[in-house]
């Protein structure tokens, strides 16, 4: 049930931040001005910090919709085919 909520929660997030998007780029066009392009920018920026930020959400979010994929780390033992000595 937990599960179910988070994954709705996120997918009204993703779906609220996509239309403020095209809301923001449509203005921008509609006026011409640099203005609400840079608030767009803005607006894309903090949806993928906030995302970014909650470990839970981070696993399920596919890889276009996390930057944080990039840098994160890998939880792998390194395993090498000969022993360092020395």
């Amino acid at each position: 049930m937990k599960r179910n909520r988070e994954y709705i929660v996120l997918r009204n997030s993703i779906l609220i931040g996509w239309l403020l998007t095209i809301a923001v780029i449509g203005l921008s066009i509609y006026f011409s001005s640099i203005a609400y392009l840079l608030i767009g920018c803005f607006v894309l920026s903090l949806k993928y910090g906030l995302m970014g930020t909650v470990k839970n959400v981070e696993k399920r979010l596919p890889t276009w919709a996390n930057f944080g994929v990039i840098e994160k780390p890998v939880n792998r033992r390194v395993t090498r085919p000969f022993p360092f000595r020395g």
